[in-house]
């Protein structure tokens, strides 16, 4: 039989797996988004633009990213207080 503490576990358990799996998105999507931006821009010889574009992709998913790890921790704790 299972518990109300062993159910509570795993949706916690399956919360933390979909937190972990966004922020790895979020970092992916930021490095390579970043990364494709300056350089097309390089190319096209706009480097200041490039930059700019790069820089505010990077930043979005940084933020991203960061919230996501804040969320992760919180479950955790949650899980580590069952």
């Amino acid at each position: 039989m299972i518990t109300k503490r062993e159910i509570r576990k795993n949706r916690l358990d399956l919360e933390f797996r979909s937190e972990s799996q966004k922020s790895n998105i979020w970092l992916s999507l930021g490095t390579i988004t970043s990364m494709g931006f300056f350089a097309s821009m390089v190319i096209q010889k706009y480097y200041l633009l490039g930059s700019i574009m790069a820089l505010a992709v990077f930043v979005v998913s940084m933020f991203l990213f960061r919230q996501t790890q804040a969320r992760m921790r919180r479950v955790l704790t949650k899980i580590e207080n069952l």
